[in-house]
């Protein structure tokens, strides 16, 4: 099989940090890091503190604000209502992701992320699994 094994380059597109334009709950974001992070929160008023923030921005804000209780159980169907949102708004991406044909998109980083991604080899790669799910869902 086929494989993307890093979201850089040619495939930075996949990547959340890649700066697309997304509406998510009624809010425009810079890119899907800003509008997931922004969702941590229930407050309307926090959540658009996170619409034109830098990828980094976002992701040191949405440490320093109060997780919603329930985050750890909404956090994966939020971050695919995120990504399906980026490819249905923006049409060139979407024939990007198409274009990865049945290429197994691994979301392999440095940071230690094995939960979104992987490491060293490891982890659930849980965003990858999330685009090649919406890579299935949005073919017609």
């Amino acid at each position: 099989m086929n494989k993307i094994s890093k979201f850089v380059g040619k495939n930075r597109f996949l990547s959340n940090d890649y700066m697309a334009d997304v509406i998510y709950n009624g809010i425009l974001y810079c890119c899907n890091t800003s509008a997931f992070e922004s969702q941590r929160s229930t407050d309307s008023i926090i959540r658009m503190e996170f619409a034109d923030l830098s990828p980094y921005s976002a992701k040191v804000r949405g440490r320093c604000i109060e997780t919603r209780e329930d985050w750890n159980t909404v956090k994966e169907q939020i971050m695919m209502e995120i990504c399906v949102q980026k490819f249905l708004q923006n049409p060139k991406l979407m024939k990007q992701l198409f274009d990865t044909g049945d290429a197994e998109l691994i979301n392999s980083n440095n940071y230690k992320d094995t939960y979104w991604g992987t490491y060293n080899g490891k982890g659930s790669n849980t965003l990858g699994k999330i685009l090649m799910q919406i890579r299935e869902d949005l073919k017609v």
